[in-house]
């Protein structure tokens, strides 16, 4: 942090122990590599809302190896082919009574040839891994990429993203810890 800014500066030391399995150099700089990439991605979806301008009128930047991580969208808003297929906000009554409320929306991703360009389509992840529910605490992603006990995973349904959005009130309900 510089120039007299806040913030939080995390230094990851001693890192060979991540690498203490691979004996050659070569093998040890390809899975650093991908350890940084995965971080690198992680970051970038679970802190999305907090990184994107779209969502805040005051974005963190989070760096990893002094270059700043972009948000990952995960419903591609950005794509005019990406369908939001149902909005609903949700009442729900608290245990200790009173009312708060949780929001579903979901999209259905456009196929290959429906995004804006090759790179969009790259950026969106489509596979079975991604598909399903995003769950989202006070704009923070806690959970992705399953559907729960509704249904199994499918290729049929690797477009399908389901965004459930709650805040503190209802930590108890969701079994926040």
């Amino acid at each position: 942090i510089t120039d007299g800014k806040t913030g939080t500066l995390v230094i990851w030391e001693k890192i060979d122990r991540l690498l203490k399995d691979y004996q050659r150099d070569g093998a040890k700089k390809t899975a650093l590599k991908k350890i940084l990439e995965n971080l690198r991605f992680h970051f970038a979806m679970v802190y999305q809302r907090f990184l994107d301008p779209q969502y805040t009128e005051t974005p963190i930047t989070i760096y990893l190896n002094d270059v700043p991580v972009e948000p990952w969208d995960p419903f591609c808003l950005a794509e005019t082919e990406t369908t939001c297929t149902g909005h609903q906000v949700v009442r729900a009554e608290l245990p200790e009574g009173g009312f708060s409320q949780f929001t579903l929306n979901a999209y259905v991703l456009p196929r290959k040839e429906k995004f804006s360009s090759l790179e969009a389509y790259s950026k969106a992840n489509i596979n079975n891994d991604m598909q399903g529910f995003y769950i989202y605490r006070e704009n923070r992603l806690l959970h992705y990429g399953d559907w729960g006990a509704i249904r199994r995973k499918d290729p049929h349904f690797s477009l399908a993203r389901v965004e459930l959005s709650f805040d503190h009130t209802l930590d108890e309900a969701f079994n926040v810890d």
